[in-house]
């Protein structure tokens, strides 16, 4: 019967119409990132993951309870802490419930710290309502903090009172569950407890059906398209360190146009009749500083392409027309490197090495900026020499 309540419940519909941020249909406990996790696995409660079947399946199996269309079925309380997304996810599963099943749904809610002491594994049966929503989020990403911490009746929260010998849960006796999870964590390879905890997910979605697995949570959030970071599986920024702006790019017509990249320290200018037509302009930083012999870079290192925006084929400057690459550095990132001798060098593939071919450089050392004329796009670099003292070595002799 518990089986009949979660296959009719349409996961798909209730995130694309109810909670709309992209969560996804669950039908295990524990979400992909999670060591052990068996989720979006087709063997384990397909129903769960398929609208059709699902519905097809809680009918059979409320039939055979003895319910047919639901017919001398009890009113159901389904209790949710107060929260208006949360009222909404409760009445989209109750309209499933009664389509579906034919069975009467009575909505309830409470305050929070009140509802959790409702839904307590020690409060007495009778006042604990039939169904109530609860959420998980990791304490560590590991099963033990899922199914064991979670489920198992004798080490963990037990909330859905598994096992349970008397109405206030004082005593509880292990089944196969219990067994599973507690062996899993007491090994130590890898695919034998992956093992272990693929089957405890089976019997908690099929086999007891204690629970209806909804949806796993996502994190919504905006990136803009040239910052390139990591999304952690538990939310948040993850490690800020490592995120990287990349690449900048737009359309540039016939007659010109301009690109900056998102700091404002590189502009490129085509003048009009540079390109023959409208052209996708892109600037990547370069990842990586090839072989430069004794010139030094101080970090304005990028890669400069364009394609045509009709065909995508590579496209090249018209003869005889140049652009312009201005490029504002500042003094204190210099380093080593000798203002004076700064220029913009592009990358020569076969010849493996940085030239000025096709490059003529303009340095203004009071605005700190380097203006380049330009011929073609490649990959470029604003290098040069450097300034460093060797002084002698004395070697004293006994």
């Amino acid at each position: 019967m518990r089986r009949a309540f979660s296959a009719a419940i349409d996961r798909r519909s209730l995130i694309e119409d109810v909670t709309k941020t992209g969560q996804v249909p669950a039908n295990t406990f524990a979400p992909e990132g999670v060591f052990g996790s068996a989720a979006q696995n087709p063997e384990i409660a397909p129903w769960a993951l398929d609208p059709e079947l699902g519905e097809q399946k809680a009918q059979e199996w409320l039939a055979e309870a003895g319910y047919p269309d639901g017919e001398g079925f009890p009113t159901v309380t389904l209790m949710h802490n107060t929260n208006e997304a949360h009222r909404a996810i409760a009445e989209s599963v109750a309209s499933m419930w009664e389509s579906t099943l034919g069975v009467q749904i009575d909505i309830q809610d409470g305050e929070w710290h009140a509802y959790l002491d409702l839904i307590e594994k020690t409060t007495p049966l009778a006042e604990v309502p039939h169904v109530w929503r609860l959420g998980w989020c990791a304490d560590y990403f590991d099963q033990n903090n899922w199914v064991h911490e979670v489920f198992n009746c004798e080490e963990g929260a037990n909330r859905l009172r598994r096992n349970c010998v008397d109405p206030t849960c004082s005593e509880a006796q292990p089944s196969e569950l219990d067994d599973l999870t507690q062996q899993a964590g007491s090994i130590t390879d890898p695919e034998q407890r992956k093992a272990l905890y693929r089957q405890a997910e089976e019997i908690l979605s099929e086999e007891e059906a204690a629970y209806a697995p909804l949806y796993y949570y996502t994190h919504p959030g905006i990136t803009k398209p040239y910052l390139e970071r990591g999304y952690p599986v538990g939310g948040g920024l993850g490690h800020i360190a490592t995120w990287r702006l990349t690449h900048v790019g737009d359309v540039i017509g016939t007659d010109g146009g301009i690109l900056t990249t998102y700091d404002s320290s590189t502009s490129i200018e085509l003048p009009s009749g540079a390109v023959s037509e409208p052209t996708v302009l892109l600037h990547r930083p370069a990842t990586g500083m090839p072989r430069r012999g004794k010139l030094n870079s101080f970090g304005r290192v990028f890669n400069l392409t364009a394609l045509y925006s009709d065909t995508g084929m590579a496209a090249q400057i018209v003869p005889g027309y140049v652009y312009s690459v201005t490029v504002h550095y500042t003094e204190a990132k210099l380093g080593p490197t000798a203002e004076d001798t700064l220029a913009l060098y592009g990358w020569d593939q076969d010849a493996g090495a940085w030239t000025q071919e096709g490059i003529s450089n303009t340095l203004d050392t009071v605005a700190d900026t380097l203006t380049a004329q330009v011929d073609h796009f490649s990959q470029f670099a604003v290098i040069g020499k450097t300034n460093r003292v060797y002084l002698p070595l004395v070697l004293r002799s006994r």
